[in-house]
C-alpha cells in the first residue's frame, strides 16, 4: 500500500491508506449514527454547561440498546485512532497497525465498559434506597452520549494531526482538554441531577472521587506511563 499524501496546507505529512480507510469508515458510521440526532447532542452539551439555570434531567438521543452499544464501540475506535496517531508512524503501511488499532480500541471499550457497569450497580443501589431519583439506565445513556460526542471531536482532532501536520503534542493536549471538559460537564450534572438533595454533600464528594476525579487522574498517570513505554 502506498501512503496517501496530505493536500491540506501543502503539508508534507503522509498517511497510509489502511488508516485512511479505517478513519473514513468510522467517520461515516458516526455521521450515520449521530447525524439524525444532532439536536439531542446539541441539547446535551448545552445542558452540561448551563450553570445559571441548570436542567434537572439528562438528555440523550432515543437510540435502541443496539444503537447505544454501536455508538459506544465507534467512539472507542475514535480514541483508539488518536492513540495510534500519537504513538505510531502512520506514513508507512504496516498491517500490525490495524492490530494495534483493534487492541487500543478494545482496551478503551473494556475500561469504559467496566466504568458503565460500576455506574449501573452503584446507581441501582442508590435508586432502590431512594438516595437518588434518576434511573440508572438514564444516566448510562447520558454517559454514552457524552462519550460519543467526545469521541467524535477526538477523531476530528486526530484527522487534523494527520493531514494538516499538527504536532502530536498538540493532539495530546487537545485530547486532555476534551477529557477535562467532559468530566466538568458530568460533575455538574451529577450535582444537579443525581444528587439534588443538598444534605448529601459527603455522598456527592465520594461519588465524584470514585467515578470522575480519580479516573481522570489515573488517565494522566496511565497515559504518561504508556507513552514512556512506547
Amino acid at each position: 500500500m502506498n501512503p496517501v499524501p496530505s493536500l491540506l496546507l501543502n503539508s508534507p505529512a503522509a498517511v497510509n491508506d489502511w488508516l485512511v480507510c479505517a478513519i473514513i469508515v468510522v467517520f461515516l458510521l458516526l455521521l450515520f449514527a449521530m447525524g439524525p440526532f444532532r439536536a439531542y447532542y446539541i441539547k446535551t452539551v448545552k445542558s452540561m454547561y448551563r450553570f445559571r439555570n441548570p436542567d434537572r434531567d439528562v438528555c440523550f438521543p432515543p437510540y435502541s440498546s443496539f444503537g447505544f452499544v454501536s455508538i459506544f464501540i465507534l467512539s472507542s475506535f475514535c480514541i483508539g485512532i488518536a492513540i495510534l496517531v500519537y504513538t505510531r508512524n502512520c506514513a508507512y503501511s504496516n498491517p500490525e497497525q490495524l492490530l494495534d488499532l483493534l487492541s487500543f480500541s478494545g482496551l478503551i471499550s473494556v475500561v469504559f465498559g467496566i466504568k458503565l457497569a460500576i455506574y449501573q450497580m452503584v446507581n441501582t443501589f442508590l435508586f432502590k434506597s431512594q438516595t437518588i431519583m434518576l434511573k440508572p439506565t438514564r444516566w448510562n445513556c447520558f454517559f454514552v452520549t457524552t462519550y460519543a460526542g467526545a469521541g467524535f471531536l477526538i477523531l476530528l482532532l486526530s484527522v487534523l494531526a494527520l493531514f494538516v501536520g499538527l504536532p502530536n503534542l498538540l493532539l495530546l493536549i487537545f485530547v486532555f482538554i476534551v477529557r477535562f471538559l467532559v468530566v466538568i460537564g458530568r460533575v455538574f450534572k451529577i450535582k444537579t441531577v443525581i444528587f439534588k438533595n443538598k444534605r448529601l454533600n459527603m455522598g456527592i464528594i465520594m461519588y465524584l472521587c470514585a467515578f470522575e476525579i480519580v479516573p481522570m487522574l489515573l488517565t494522566f498517570v496511565i497515559w504518561g506511563r504508556f507513552i514512556s513505554l512506547t
